[in-house]
């Protein structure tokens, strides 16, 4: 990072060296934030706006999947889904097992009483700067169409999502990145050292795919496919080959 290159290379480095000094480098778990940001780039989006194509064909999706497998069967990478005895991302990174794991705000409450001292950095990028994305999980507030009282509800959700709401959800204990101006400090207060690049994140957000959200299941026979290659039950070209056909045939419909 210090010297202005923190990309899919370095990433394999870093954790190339920490596995020859006989600790797990990074640990992947295989959700649609982690392997996405793998897969894509911010400059291509994983699905056309009328949501009838997607990229998972693309060379980039394929150069993406590679690399993963690649080093998880380096063992540079850890697949989190291979851990055995209890063990879990979180643990193996308090007890200084992991150097790395794909993180959101949401650990910070869990790391309050280490016995080394950690901080967050961005996801790395592709090949360029330009390429970053961060994957965002958000979580949205709905109002049923058949509320006896919609202005009601709709106070309560502005408020909620307003400034004054996130405010109070997230002051002191919070574990999410506001998403209004002003609220800043509430993240940079205290640990780790970096926390601007959980604000900073918010710039490159890659959000959950709408086209998936209208399609139920569609993500998980993604992720699937992608964990039969990580347990080394097909290759890249066979996961692939499954997966654009399994989304195809969910667009279709």
């Amino acid at each position: 990072m210090d010297e202005g290159k923190w990309n899919f290379e370095a990433l394999q480095q870093v954790s190339e060296q920490l596995r020859d000094a006989s600790k797990v480098g990074f640990v992947y778990e295989n959700w649609w934030g982690p392997l996405y940001s793998f897969l894509f780039s911010a400059e291509e989006p994983i699905y056309s706006d009328d949501m009838s194509k997607s990229e998972f064909g693309s060379e980039r999706t394929k150069a993406g999947l590679t690399y993963l497998d690649s080093n998880i069967k380096s063992k540079a990478f850890t697949f989190a889904g291979s851990l055995t005895s209890g063990e879990s991302p979180d643990t193996l990174f308090v007890s200084g097992q992991a150097g790395m794991l794909y993180a959101g705000r949401w650990y910070v409450a869990d790391f309050t009483d280490l016995s080394f001292t950690y901080d967050v950095v961005p996801f790395p990028y592709y090949e360029e700067p330009s390429q970053a994305v961060c994957a965002m999980p958000a979580t949205p507030l709905v109002i049923n169409k058949k509320t006896a009282d919609p202005d009601a509800v709709w106070e309560f959700v502005s408020f909620y999502c307003g400034e004054q709401g996130q405010n109070i959800r997230m002051e002191g204990q919070g574990n999410a990145v506001p998403t209004v101006d002003g609220l800043d400090e509430i993240v940079l207060t205290g640990t780790p050292e970096h926390a601007q690049n959980f604000l900073d994140a918010v710039d490159m957000a890659l959000v959950y795919p709408k086209a998936e959200a209208l399609h139920p299941g569609m993500t998980d026979s993604i992720t699937g496919q992608v964990e039969k290659l990580l347990v080394g039950e097909q290759d890249v070209e066979q996961t692939l080959a499954n997966i654009i056909q399994t989304v195809d045939d969910e667009l279709q419909k």
